[in-house]
């Protein structure tokens, strides 16, 4: 098991964030060589998971994976008073090609593709 960064981008860009914006989420997991969540270690070290949101033409927003009515959730900091509505992420693999779904509360799913994997050397 490693933790590693994983970038995800959508597969259909222009549909993106139902608003034509582009996004791209990177995200701090921990995977098993094949890139399966480790569950067990994801559950036991919370507060390691992160993710990070980029929007062109903005900065981007960050926050942590939560386990919210047993699927994992993207919560967003708060910033300059705006807050985002959570995400859930929908995904058991994470190696490089993998699709995984995105999914705003109250919102459709939106499908991205896992384009970069980097094992993590900052702990």
């Amino acid at each position: 098991m490693r933790w590693s960064i994983v970038k995800a981008e959508p597969l259909l860009p222009a549909a993106a964030g139902g608003l034509g914006e582009f996004q791209v989420y990177r995200f701090r997991l921990p995977l098993v060589a094949d890139g399966r969540l480790a569950f067990s270690i994801l559950l036991r070290e919370p507060g390691r998971a992160r993710v990070e949101r980029f929007i062109e033409g903005i900065a981007p927003d960050t926050g942590s994976l939560q386990l919210v009515d047993n699927q994992w959730t993207c919560v967003w900091n708060a910033v300059d008073g705006r807050s985002l509505p959570a995400v859930r992420l929908l995904g058991s693999r994470f190696a490089l090609g993998d699709q995984i779904g995105v999914r705003p509360l109250g919102s459709t799913i939106q499908l991205y593709e896992v384009r970069e994997l980097l094992p993590l050397t900052i702990h």
